[in-house]
């Protein structure tokens, strides 16, 4: 008889969960081998060093969704994203030009890679509604699949370079 994975309960939690998203990164996808990462359990503890650049969100959501399909379990991973103000100096049609690695960060402070070993692919949306109080922005897109769900990862000073982005100084034009 096979022994049964499950080792603990889950109890009832104190209602302190704050939902949504604080931080996205982004880097570029590196098809990394089995080696380079290292887990302990569902935490990557080490992971060759890169580059992040990083995205203030608000109204940012992530969601992780477990299917059987052919192969075997397949967990597709979805974010989305609102970035207010087109500007010119954005760079977000950069994203739908080949895949990249994410990480969210929940309002909790846990983090998630997601597409570790697959890799994310984004559609981006640039939009400026019809009423004043509509978008004027960008809405980002972001999916992936992956055989295992999004691994956690803590310090991630630690382990990366971190370029943050520049304020947008509201500066009219005229």
């Amino acid at each position: 008889m096979a022994q049964y994975d499950l080792t603990k309960g889950t109890a009832k939690r104190d209602n302190d969960r704050q939902g949504g998203l604080k931080k996205i990164y982004l880097t570029e996808y590196v098809d990394y081998s089995r080696s380079q990462v290292v887990l302990t359990g569902q935490l990557i503890t080490s992971i060759p060093t890169a580059t992040l650049y990083e995205y203030d969100v608000h109204g940012a959501s992530f969601e992780e969704t477990q299917s059987r399909e052919d192969g075997g379990e397949v967990y597709s991973q979805k974010l989305s994203f609102v970035v207010q103000g087109t500007r010119n100096s954005e760079e977000f049609w950069k994203l739908t030009k080949r895949p990249h690695h994410c990480i969210v960060v929940d309002e909790q402070g846990n983090g998630r890679f997601l597409g570790i070993r697959n890799g994310v692919e984004a559609i981006v949306s640039d939009k400026s509604g019809a009423n004043k109080s509509d978008l004027n922005g960008y809405t980002v897109e972001i999916d992936g699949k992956e055989d295992n769900q999004a691994y956690f990862i803590a310090n991630l000073n630690s382990k990366f370079t971190i370029i943050q982005g520049t304020p947008d100084g509201c500066l009219g034009l005229g």
